[in-house]
């Protein structure tokens, strides 16, 4: 069996298979471990190459490692081990069986990282004698004071001599980490009594930015565990008078969320707060426009992978203006925002996450990271999300939920509605297939324009890499749609394209409150979609024709009804317009004033409502339904 933590790597082939999203992710946490593998080369894995069909010949490289496309391989040697790093991955696991590969040959990304980590801690007593020459680490099994004793002693020479060793400061966490699974494997098999004492020795020895990096080491993604753990080092946050807000997200481009945090700022500042960005991107291009009076905080790159480099970073900063509460937002997507919360919170700095997504995406995201978010979650002072049935589902697992929805931006409207042919439709979105199911637009189109010849799709949006979108523009050559589908790129100046449409083609599998309908509403467009019934925009049942999720024909028709029928197209788009009153006349700065007062409040309990559980047990139905349509 090839996936398990006795097996040597360093004697297999290992290809990684991804160079979107979870293709960077891997390379960005297999930094982690190359600050041992360069000191003992002897542990790397062999990492072959990176495969992705959209590589295109010799010469081409992914973080350093020479690129193939599948059809370079050499299929099939048992030696061979796939890593696959891409979210929906069903089909590269068919065609690699194909070639006559078992599924031993293969693992998601996550997992490869995760048996990196047991195989280090596995040869731990190997690596600590390399560099800790002077001691015998001999407490793998205390049972008593005398030895207890010899641990704490033991652990306190090697820590002297780790601050001796000549090599980076993220190799030298590294190995505090390392020292530091003797107390969590000591800390597992102990009776409960002696875990009192076992935690006094970490926190005489150890900071706690070294118990947490040990922590994620030993433990690696199970945060079940983690919190267990940490709860013993948690204290109530104290009251706060709010004055400043921090505000974190990775980037600030091409993004609802993103998009979200432009209009919530000046909302902030309007009340009254001061506001400090924080991202680890920064781009001087196709941002959003920030509000003046926003300080930016762009973190070093080189805290990607240095971890405790990046907790000293943020509360440094945090200290330096006058943070009060951080606003997580897109927390879902990372294991880091664990840590994250937990270090601020272990430093009196309250965080707010807010949710853009519905929780669906526990059932469909592959990422293990979604199974732990309930115990990331509750770590949060508050959890914002953005429909009712998001708001009962997380208070039931014991998150502190909230329901706000997103702020709607102003418009302008420079183009007259009589000058519009009837012709145009428009899709705005990130062009990819996981969850905006871009792919199902360009099949849609090609339904549409059988019927409706003169017809046309302007899309707005990029996708990850140029590579992936000369491949998507290759496929609407090749179904013949080039004269009807015309890729715009990405752009934040997006009035026009809403004022030159006739009809918003909507195409998601699962959105927590999508501005694109949000703004195609403002501009009068009706809407055809996918069914997502749970979002609070269209609540109201205006405006909008939903299909079944998937259902391409049904979609193709309503579009060729909506583009034929001018008298309905005018009704819909007059009830698109008006179904937002709702939404201009809520107080989404009171709501936030509301937030930042409670915090150090003790959290109440808030009633449900029957209909809302009805919803929830909907799409928890369909989510089953889903996972075994899957698998």
């Amino acid at each position: 069996m090839l996936v398990k933590s006795t097996v040597d790597y360093t004697q297999l082939n290992i290809y990684v298979w991804g160079m979107g999203a979870k293709g960077k992710d891997f390379w960005n946490r297999y930094a982690y471990f190359e600050t041992i593998y360069d000191l003992l080369p002897s542990l790397r894995p062999n990492i072959v190459a990176v495969v992705d069909s959209s590589c295109e010949g010799d010469g081409q490289s992914f973080f350093g490692r020479s690129c193939l496309n599948p059809q370079q391989l050499k299929f099939c040697r048992h030696e061979d081990l796939f890593v696959i790093a891409v979210e929906r991955n069903a089909g590269i696991r068919h065609s690699l069986m194909e070639k006559g590969y078992a599924a031993d040959n293969m693992i998601f990304y996550e997992d490869f990282l995760d048996l990196l980590r047991s195989t280090l801690l596995f040869k731990r007593e190997y690596i600590l004698k390399c560099f800790f020459k002077k001691i015998s680490l001999k407490f793998c099994s205390i049972d008593d004071i005398s030895l207890r004793e010899d641990m704490f002693k033991g652990l306190s020479i090697a820590c002297k001599e780790l601050n001796a060793l000549e090599c980076s400061p993220q190799c030298k966490n590294l190995l505090r980490a390392v020292l530091l699974s003797e107390i969590f494997k000591f800390w597992d098999d102990c009776c409960e009594t002696l875990k009192s004492q076992v935690l006094q020795i970490a926190k005489d020895i150890f900071n706690i930015t070294d118990i947490l990096a040990g922590a994620e080491l030993y433990y690696g993604m199970d945060i079940r565990i983690l919190s267990d753990y940490f709860q013993r080092y948690i204290t109530e946050i104290s009251p706060k008078k709010v004055k400043v807000i921090g505000i974190y997200d990775k980037r600030y481009r091409n993004g609802g969320g993103q998009k979200v945090i432009s209009m919530l700022m000046p909302i902030y500042i309007a009340h009254g707060y001061k506001v400090v960005f924080f991202t680890e991107e920064y781009s001087q291009s196709d941002e959003y426009i920030m509000a003046d009076k926003v300080k930016r905080i762009v973190l070093p790159k080189e805290f990607a992978t240095d971890r405790q480099g990046r907790w000293h970073f943020l509360l440094k900063h945090i200290r330096e203006q006058g943070v009060q509460v951080m606003c997580f937002h897109n927390c879902e997507s990372a294991q880091q925002f664990f840590f994250d919360t937990l270090w601020l919170h272990m430093h009196d700095i309250p965080v707010i996450m807010e949710m853009h997504m519905n929780f669906m995406s526990l059932f469909e995201s592959r990422s293990r990271i979604t199974h732990f978010l309930p115990y990331i979650y509750k770590l949060a002072e508050r959890l914002i999300v953005l429909s009712k049935s998001d708001e009962i589902f997380w208070q039931n697992l014991g998150c502190h939920s909230i329901y706000i929805p997103n702020p709607l931006g102003e418009i302008k409207r420079t183009y007259s509605s009589d000058a519009k042919i009837g012709k145009h439709i428009l899709w705005i979105g990130r062009l990819e297939d996981g969850g905006k199911r871009f792919s199902d637009a360009v099949d849609i189109m090609k339904l549409v324009v059988k019927e409706v010849p003169e017809a046309r799709l302007d899309v707005v949006g990029r996708a990850e890499n140029e590579i992936i979108e000369k491949r998507l523009r290759s496929d609407i050559n090749i179904k013949g749609l080039a004269d009807n589908i015309e890729l715009h790129g990405y752009t934040t100046d997006v009035e026009k394209f809403y004022e030159q449409a006739d009809v918003m083609l909507f195409t998601s599998r699962r959105e927590g409150f999508p501005l694109v309908i949000a703004e195609s509403k403002q501009y009068g467009l009706p809407l055809v979609m996918y069914e997502l019934p749970y979002l609070e925009l269209l609540r109201n049942g205006q405006g909008f024709i939903s299909v079944p999720q998937g259902d391409k024909q049904a979609a193709a028709r309503a579009l060729v009804h909506l583009l034929t029928d001018e008298k309905l197209r005018r009704k819909m788009s007059a009830e698109a317009e008006k179904s937002l009153d709702w939404l201009r006349e809520y107080d989404i700065g009171g709501a936030w004033d509301k937030i930042f007062a409670q915090i150090g409040e003790k959290k109440k309990k808030v009633t449900d409502t029957i209909s809302e559980f009805c919803m929830v047990e909907k799409l928890l139905l369909e989510g089953v339904e889903d996972c075994k349509w899957e698998r």
